[in-house]
């Protein structure tokens, strides 16, 4: 059961880290998925960190040449072979 209900709360992170408009609430993101991945959740677990982390760097970058930072996670996700399972919802 504990796991179930851990399993559950991933991509929410996932999707706080994305919308969060600080790089210190991103990171906060990444490292609470980084928590779960200690635990042996599974391999979404590590894909959504790694998405997450790459999609972060992404906007940092399009932020750095002034541009508004928005990033496609799909289309990153799926460029890079990153693709997150959804789970309980």
């Amino acid at each position: 059961q504990q796991e179930f209900s851990r399993r559950e709360i991933i991509f929410p992170v996932f999707v706080a880290g994305l919308a969060a408009t600080s790089a210190e609430d991103q990171i906060r993101a990444v490292d609470f998925l980084a928590q779960f991945q200690v635990h042996g959740i599974g391999r979404n677990t590590s894909v959504a960190k790694q998405l997450l982390s790459e999609v972060c760097e992404e906007q940092r970058r399009g932020i750095a040449r002034g541009e508004s930072g928005w990033v496609d996670w799909v289309a990153l996700g799926r460029a890079r072979g990153l693709a997150v399972v959804v789970c309980g919802l």
